[in-house]
């Protein structure tokens, strides 16, 4: 028989009666006596499996099984404040949906806070998770004896599950969406080996190089909200969940495509360290379920139980997104496409063994492995990472990367430069284990992103990375054209007055009025090629004043002898391109 360990005796008495259960049918009558929860066995061995459960403490989970399943308790509290939330807006739902409802924190509250739902359906994955609610709402359930919320609670895949049409078929009943999905990636699940079974497809059908270079990774969350919306567009309501910015992001940028009827779109920023212990940029997502409408913008904030404050919005204006529509909408005669084309860094994943420094004691070169190797200068260039591009002009640098070719088809190093070569093959193990499929099979040594625009003696650069807007100006070191990493952007010119120019109009104030619209600094990366290719250059050319020209060399405190005068004749140099 089973012997109480719980505190609740009312809780001790359901346990005693369940053990005391011969069959599947019994069992879950027992429970829907007790919680309203309908079916929530479906063999009876997953009864017996239950009150082992109860018996004997739980082994706590790693911390790497906890991040592949993404695994995040949302405190009681705060759903609560999420629900007043709701409430102050005169929201009442009758059919309330938990994707990925965990220990049952967001199922908790609901009889207090909407006691006129009709019933909760809910999916989670892993067993003890859905026990854990199970016991939860057994406690609770002696709280609220008159409410009639049935619970219908699925061990099941939300990317799979089947949802009971039966129970869903009256669209007309107001729907709320409710949660907290996982926060993890289907990159860092691959990482992990997860044992979670997601769509393995393109999710955003990216084609080509973006989709070999990762542009393909996606959230969970971000997959589990699409389906929610295209599953009910049907209904009206809301959607809640709490989720990354960068997750709505996407979703914003993906509505014009997508039929789902969305309005009253909002992204109330919350303080995830407060709450999880954890330091990272997210939102509750909240919008309107509203058949017939289709809005394309969202509107960002800070998270309150009444009245949230609202500061900027995001999404698009005649078919462009933007970071700030009503700065946009003061710049947008800068949005247009790039006359000059941006490209991004060299791309190898083999830093140990392509990224050196000089040794000046020994005249020699240094890997990271501390080998201090001896090579031909040919192939060796300057190298700066998006963290050295903090400031106007950079002349310096104390990193070199060696190159195995010069263009994509150059495979002429063997020939040119036997040390090089030797010490490629004596190191080939760390290039074989380099996984992006970038890499041709047949150049067991290729790197990516060479080209004849990577010698260009002068270049404006940009950090990927950065949450600032500096570009920078970067000199030839040792007479030789410095290089990136694939963090970094640039412009090549062989001119110094034109790349002086361009670097001067990017720093001054028209340009950065229009980064600041078009930029999410909350973004992991901020500034992409994508993203620059939509600086009208030419235009800016035509109407940055020169004056503003020497307004950024004074706050960068950069001196040149190049007047303004000679900037004209490069400006006009470029504008006939």
């Amino acid at each position: 028989m089973y012997k109480p360990k719980q505190v609740d005796p009312a809780l001790n008495k359901f346990l005693a009666d369940l053990q005391r259960v011969k069959n599947l049918e019994r069992a879950n009558k027992l429970i829907e006596e007790w919680a309203n929860i309908i079916h929530f066995f479906t063999a009876f061995t997953e009864v017996q499996a239950f009150l082992e459960y109860v018996k004997k403490p739980q082994l706590k989970q790693s911390e790497r099984i906890k991040r592949s399943w993404g695994d995040v308790q949302t405190p009681t509290n705060f759903v609560r404040k999420i629900y007043h939330f709701l409430e102050s807006e005169g929201f009442s739902p009758e059919i309330i949906l938990e994707p990925t409802f965990g220990d049952g924190n967001f199922l908790l509250p609901i009889c207090s806070f909407f006691p006129k739902a009709l019933f909760v359906y809910g999916l989670e994955i892993q067993p003890h998770h859905r026990w854990n609610a199970l016991l939860q709402l057994l406690k609770t359930s002696q709280n609220h004896p008159q409410v009639k919320t049935k619970f219908y609670l699925h061990l099941d895949n939300i990317f799979y599950h089947q949802f009971n049409e039966e129970l869903f078929k009256a669209s007309h009943r107001k729907l709320l969406i409710i949660g907290n999905p996982p926060w993890v990636t289907a990159a860092e699940l691959s990482k992990l080996k997860a044992a979670i079974h997601i769509p393995k497809s393109n999710y955003k059908q990216t084609k080509g190089i973006a989709a070999i270079t990762g542009k393909s990774n996606f959230d969970l969350t971000e997959v589990i909200i699409h389906r929610l919306l295209k599953q009910f567009s049907a209904f009206s309501g809301k959607i809640a969940i709490l989720t990354k910015n960068s997750v709505i992001r996407n979703l914003l940028k993906f509505l014009p495509k997508a039929s789902y009827d969305l309005s009253n779109i909002r992204a109330l920023k919350i303080d995830t360290q407060g709450i999880f212990g954890k330091t990272a940029n997210a939102s509750l997502f909240v919008a309107d379920l509203s058949p017939g409408q289709k809005e394309l913008n969202c509107s960002f904030g800070k998270f309150s139980e009444e009245n949230p404050s609202l500061f900027r919005k995001m999404g698009w204006v005649d078919n462009i997104f933007v970071s700030d529509i009503a700065k946009f909408e003061k710049v947008r005669e800068f949005e247009g496409i790039s006359s000059f084309e941006w490209r991004q860094g060299v791309k190898h994943d083999c830093s140990k063994i392509l990224e050196l420094t000089f040794n000046a004691t020994l005249k020699c070169y240094s890997n990271k492995l501390n080998e201090n190797i001896e090579l031909e200068n040919e192939n060796i260039y300057p190298l700066l990472k998006g963290s050295d591009l903090k400031k106007f002009e950079i002349k310096t640098t104390n990193r070199f990367l060696l190159i195995t070719q010069k263009n994509l088809q150059d495979e002429t190093l063997q020939m040119r430069c036997p040390k090089t070569w030797q010490y490629l093959n004596l190191h080939e193990s760390f290039f074989t284990k380099r996984k992006s499929k970038v890499y041709p099979k047949n150049n067991k040594f290729a790197i990516f992103g060479i080209g004849n625009y990577a010698f260009k003696k002068f270049k404006v650069a940009k950090a990927g990375l950065s949450k600032s807007f500096v570009f920078s100006l970067v000199w030839p070191i040792n007479n030789k054209p410095v290089l990136f990493d694939d963090t970094c952007y640039f412009l090549g010119f062989d001119s110094y007055d034109e790349a002086l120019l361009i670097s001067s109009v990017l720093n001054a104030k028209k340009a950065q009025m229009f980064l600041e619209a078009i930029v999410d600094l909350e973004a992991k990366r901020p500034f992409t090629k994508e993203l620059l290719m939509r600086i009208n250059l030419k235009k800016l050319l035509e109407i940055t004043p020169l004056i503003d020209l020497q307004k950024v060399w004074e706050q960068s405190g950069f001196h040149t002898e190049r007047d303004l005068e000679m900037l004209k004749k490069a400006r006009e140099r470029l504008l006939s391109q």
